[in-house]
């Protein structure tokens, strides 16, 4: 996923084909004036983006392998702990 902001505050987005599309819309042209409303949507636009990624295939299968892993350490930790009690 990649933002790009031109001055004077145009906003191009990229993403890989398997990340769903996520709001708020762009308008047209995308062109901004500095401002609140301006943050407010790249704010919106950026966290949105990241939970878009998170149901992508490719970052779905990372976020599984990642909690079984971080369950597995947990249980080992826990594990060699209460052996030490």
């Amino acid at each position: 996923m990649f933002f790009i902001v031109y001055y004077p505050y145009q906003v191009t987005i990229a993403a890989r084909d398997d990340v769903p599309f996520f709001g708020p819309s762009m308008p047209t042209p995308a062109i901004f004036d500095a401002g609140p409303e301006f943050r407010e949507f790249l704010l919106t636009k950026l966290i949105n983006a990241e939970q878009a990624c998170y149901k992508a295939e490719r970052f779905a299968k990372l976020e599984v392998k990642y909690i079984s892993s971080d369950k597995h350490s947990f249980f080992v930790q826990v594990y060699s702990v209460s052996c030490k009690a």
